[in-house]
């Protein structure tokens, strides 16, 4: 690992969809706590190269940096 940070989205931030210029890095995101919909959805959720997925406590998704990648 050559760096690592913290983010920390609020109600209604995103990070819009974009792609990082280097080959050979990976991405990954460690979610540490979730809120939750009334319906029991997670309030966030990925989307890496058109492929959507739900982030929940606790999981943790990698990528190539590459790739177009959201929050929202």
């Amino acid at each position: 690992m050559i760096s690592a940070s913290l983010s920390v989205l609020g109600p209604g931030e995103f990070i819009p969809p974009h792609r990082g210029p280097f080959r050979g890095v990976l991405r990954g995101y460690l979610v540490l706590t979730m809120p939750m919909h009334s319906d029991g959805t997670p309030a966030a959720f990925l989307t890496v190269d058109g492929s959507e997925s739900c982030l929940r406590d606790g999981e943790f998704h990698l990528w190539d940096d590459t790739f177009e990648h959201s929050v929202e």
